[in-house]
C-alpha cells in the first residue's frame, strides 16, 4: 500500500539535499542555531524521516527480487544505518531553516513543547496520520468552493452557464 509519505519524504530530502534552495541568508545567530538543531532533532519532521525511510525500505524490500528473508534483514539494516548517517546532515541543514524562520522564544517554546509527553505523543503519531489527513482532504476544492462563495456575495467571477 503506497502511502502519502513517499511522496513529502522524496520532497523533504530534495529540498535539504539542495545547495540552491535559498540564497545565501544571513548565518542565524549561536544560540538560535543550537535551538533550531535540537528541533529538528526532535520534532515532527524526524517522524516523517523515519516513516518516510521505513516506506522506502519496504518498498526496496518488495520491489527486489530473489531476496532472501536474510536478504531483506539486511536491506533493512542497510536502509536505517544509511538514513542514520543522513540524519546529521539533515538536521544541521533544516536547524539552519528553523534558525533563521523563528526567534528565539518561539524556538524555545518549541523544543520545551517537542520534549514534553504531549510533544512526544504528537511527533510519535504525526507521520502516520498523514495518509487519514490526506484522504480526509480528498476532494476539497478551495479555489472552487471560493468562486462559489464570491459569486453568490458579489454576482462577480460567476461561472458562465
Amino acid at each position: 500500500m503506497k502511502t502519502a509519505v513517499g511522496p513529502i519524504f522524496f520532497l523533504i530530502l530534495a529540498f535539504v539535499g539542495s545547495t540552491s534552495v535559498l540564497a545565501a541568508p544571513a548565518p542565524p545567530e549561536n544560540d538560535a542555531l543550537a535551538l533550531g538543531r535540537q528541533l529538528a532533532d526532535t520534532g515532527d519532521f524526524q517522524a516523517l524521516l523515519k516513516t518516510g525511510a521505513e516506506v522506502q525500505i519496504g518498498e526496496l524490500q518488495r520491489d527486489t527480487p530473489g531476496l532472501s528473508a536474510a536478504d531483506k534483514e539486511q536491506v533493512a539494516r542497510i536502509g536505517r544505518a544509511t538514513m542514520e548517517a543522513a540524519r546529521a546532515r539533515i538536521v544541521e541543514k533544516l536547524g539552519a531553516v528553523y534558525a533563521r524562520a523563528f526567534g528565539l522564544p518561539d524556538l524555545k517554546a518549541m523544543v520545551a513543547f517537542f520534549a514534553s509527553p504531549a510533544g512526544k505523543a504528537y511527533a510519535g503519531r504525526y507521520a502516520t496520520t498523514l495518509p487519514e489527513l490526506a484522504k480526509t482532504l480528498q476532494g476539497f476544492d478551495f479555489k472552487r468552493e471560493t468562486l462559489r462563495a464570491v459569486c453568490s456575495e458579489t454576482r462577480k467571477a460567476c461561472p458562465a452557464k
